[in-house]
């Protein structure tokens, strides 16, 4: 099984241009599949042609057993699921016994997001009079006024902003590249922090990567700032909005598509904003903006 494992991430790598966390994550959850089918299957049941949708349930009934949430499930049958269609193509089986087991339904959670006004006090929180205060405006800016994932924004460099049309280039999921707009407040939040990258990267002669520009965003070393040092500098100002109920950088991204839509944007316009390649990703925001409504009618009217 070990090479049918190996050949399918080469395909995710070579042909569907899957980022290295989504093949990570099919390596995990195909090595947790191989090893149950170690322990639990006779030999012969476990070659990939006689693995059948009973020996799928079992997985899944024992990962639930051990406390996997309904969204974990409904991942690891999707990469299992993913795999054997790929190993049919192959030639490796003639059919996908886990076509036939259903996935648990997942709870539908509407997505966190902040209320204008609050965005409004997080974008005066940094203090611009110290030396990383410029670049953490310049982030939740990003983040709030372009809708970027945390990984599109940590992935920048210096060459995909163009001030002139006020514009970024955006690598997304599966490689693909977007352009969005940079709103104002961002252009003026980049052009107070990149005399201070230019300062650090001098003083430590080039930070580590100087394609495209080197990093639009860099930490104290010089070098790209990381997914994690992103979501430290959200967490340490969203933290301080006392009605925000998460801290991480999603928040941000969700609350731009929220407040899009509340204002008249057109759904599709939204999904190629947020680089969504499916519209029914994108209208989860509809919901948001449905259930505030909703709110506000039964709050203001008198027969509610």
């Amino acid at each position: 099984m070990k090479a049918g494992i190996e050949r399918f991430l080469e395909y995710l790598d070579g042909e569907r241009n899957a980022s290295r966390h989504t093949i990570a994550a099919y390596r995990t959850d195909l090595a947790q599949f191989e090893e149950f089918l170690r322990r639990e299957a006779p030999p012969a049941a476990r070659r990939v042609e006689r693995v059948d949708r009973h020996l799928i349930r079992h997985f899944l009934a024992e990962l639930g057993a051990g406390g996997c949430s309904r969204s974990t499930l409904a991942r690891k049958l999707a990469t299992v699921r993913t795999y054997f269609r790929f190993l049919c193509r192959e030639g490796y089986c003639t059919s996908n016994p886990a076509r036939y087991v259903s996935s648990a339904r997942r709870p539908r959670q509407l997505p966190e997001f902040v209320s204008v006004e609050e965005a409004e006090r997080l974008m005066s929180l940094p203090a611009l009079d110290t030396p990383l205060g410029s670049r953490d405006l310049s982030i939740l800016e990003i983040l709030y006024g372009s809708g970027l994932r945390l990984r599109e924004l940590t992935g920048l460099n210096l060459l995909d902003v163009d001030f002139y049309s006020r514009t970024l280039v955006v690598r997304g999921k599966g490689r693909k590249e977007r352009v969005v707009p940079l709103g104002r407040m961002a252009a003026r939040a980049l052009e107070g922090y990149l005399p201070e990258r230019e300062r650090v990267l001098r003083s430590r002669k080039g930070g580590d990567d100087e394609r495209g520009g080197g990093p639009l965003f860099v930490n104290r070393m010089g070098r790209r700032l990381g997914p994690r040092g992103v979501q430290l500098v959200v967490k340490k100002y969203l933290g301080r909005i006392s009605e925000a109920r998460g801290t991480h950088p999603h928040v941000l991204r969700h609350s731009f598509a929220t407040h899009l839509l509340d204002r008249g944007a057109d759904l599709r316009a939204v999904q190629e904003l947020l680089g969504h390649s499916s519209l029914s990703s994108t209208q989860i925001y509809t919901h948001v903006s449905v259930q505030r409504l909703k709110k506000a009618y039964d709050q203001g009217h008198p027969r509610a």
